[in-house]
C-alpha cells in the first residue's frame, strides 16, 4: 500500500511591468478614458489628455492625434478559434 501526499495550495503568478513616467498609471493598466471632443473623429483621454483616433474609422490622421484602434475594430480584428 502506498501513500501519496496531496496539496491543495493555489499557485499565483505575478507579473511586474515598468510603467512609463508621465502617463497616469490608470491609463497604462486599464486603458484610456476616452471622451468625444469637437474635432471630428478625435477623442481625448480625460486622464492624460492625449488625443486619439481610429485609423480605420478616420483614414486621414487628424493633426496632433495618436492612432488607437477603437473598440469596434479591435473586436472585429480578433481571431476566434
Amino acid at each position: 500500500m502506498s501513500e501519496t501526499t496531496r496539496t491543495t495550495q493555489t499557485t499565483r503568478t505575478e507579473i511586474h511591468v515598468d510603467l512609463v513616467q508621465g502617463i497616469p498609471q490608470q491609463c497604462q493598466r486599464y486603458g484610456h478614458a476616452w471622451q468625444r471632443i469637437t474635432v471630428p473623429g478625435v477623442k481625448v483621454c480625460t486622464l492624460c489628455r492625449v488625443w486619439g483616433y481610429c485609423p480605420t474609422c478616420t483614414p486621414v490622421a487628424p493633426q496632433h492625434a495618436q492612432p488607437f484602434t477603437c473598440t469596434t475594430h479591435t473586436v472585429q480584428g480578433q481571431v476566434h478559434p
